[in-house]
């Protein structure tokens, strides 16, 4: 039932229209009239995406009256087009429709869907418009396992075809989501219209060795530091040493971290070993790297005279004069001695 001022003037007489009338409905009817001019319609979608958040959502395949509808007052029923192609209206509720028999496709993605209303109260339509995202369900997921060799990275893919919005890959270890627990990599490819999720451990660590200062000292202060790169598992670094260590961890980006160790050495600590190795969640690989910790220091004299040169040496000031060709053989990295073998003891 519609009741509508022709002309927009209150002294103009109103017209009563009643549709589908049949025997039953006969009888007394009072009427009430309002403003006869509709709402500004609004289009609304159920579903949602972040690819397009202001967009309406539709599913390739299926009805797109399940998944938006126009919102309007004043009873007037809209009508809703998308693209060039006028669709049928259906009421859902007070103030709501929706289309019906009107399948999404491929091809409706990011046409303008509008919807208006008209009645004889107004001049022109009122209308609003927004794009259509259609959503495309993907092909079934292909795993890529490769060949595996211990100690050796591994570069196993999941790809995924013909997928809108991006597909959301999760790969499985052992009943193990380590998707959840790594940091995967998805990658669209265009022209394949693929996206493919990869996992990929560290190949090796990177320990780099500090410069040893050129005087010496009692107590050394020194820096090492451990990287890894070009990795998306969930990995981190693990110091080892018989020494005390102080560990700074940075992460660099996503695909790298670096670690750094301060360590003092003292000549007691000649030779101790640091060893720095990557643990990962995903892959149980054994990759480490070591330093030994080699630092100079202020050596032990002991001179040591072979007894045939005894007689050959006539006195002390020989003998002293002996310690210091030793002396200045040593630096120059020499060790035997025209009158026998000189020994540093460190």
């Amino acid at each position: 039932m519609t009741c509508v001022n022709l002309r927009g003037d209150p002294n103009w007489e109103f017209v009563l229209t009643i549709h589908n009338v049949n025997r039953w409905m006969s009888g007394n009817y009072s009427v009430r009239c309002k403003d006869g001019k509709p709402g500004k319609p609004s289009l609304h979608s159920y579903n949602h995406t972040s690819e397009c958040e202001d967009c309406l959502v539709g599913i390739d395949g299926k009805d797109l009256g399940s998944h938006i509808y126009c919102h309007t007052t004043g009873r007037t029923v809209p009508t809703i087009y998308v693209g060039d192609s006028k669709v049928a209206v259906h009421i859902v509720s007070y103030n709501t429709y929706r289309p019906i028999t009107y399948v999404a496709r491929k091809d409706d993605h990011m046409k303008n869907v509008t919807c208006s209303v008209f009645n004889a109260a107004m001049a022109t339509p009122l209308y609003t418009s927004s794009k259509l995202y259609v959503a495309v369900k993907p092909d079934i997921a292909v795993l890529n396992v490769p060949a595996l060799k211990e100690g050796d990275p591994a570069n196993i893919t999941c790809t995924s075809k013909g997928g809108r919005p991006s597909s959301k890959l999760s790969l499985m270890l052992n009943n193990i989501n380590i998707s959840s627990i790594a940091s995967t990599t998805t990658n669209y490819n265009e022209n394949l219209g693929t996206y493919t999720t990869q996992i990929d451990p560290p190949s090796m660590v990177l320990l780099e060795k500090p410069s040893l200062p050129s005087k010496l000292q009692d107590i050394y202060h020194l820096v090492f530091s451990c990287k890894i790169k070009d990795f998306n598992d969930n990995c981190s670094l693990i110091w080892t040493s018989s020494k005390y260590l102080h560990i700074d961890v940075n992460h660099l980006d996503s695909k790298s971290m670096l670690t750094t160790v301060n360590v003092s050495v003292t000549k007691e600590d000649f030779g101790k070993v640091l060893v720095c190795s990557a643990v990962c969640t995903s892959f149980q690989r054994n990759i480490s790297s070591s330093s030994a910790l080699l630092v100079p220091y202020v050596p032990v004299m002991s001179l040591s005279v072979e007894k045939n040169i005894t007689p050959e040496i006539h006195n002390y000031d020989e003998i002293e004069m002996e310690i210091h060709t030793y002396e200045a053989c040593k630096n120059s990295g020499e060790t035997e001695h025209p009158y026998g073998h000189l020994e540093c003891l460190e």
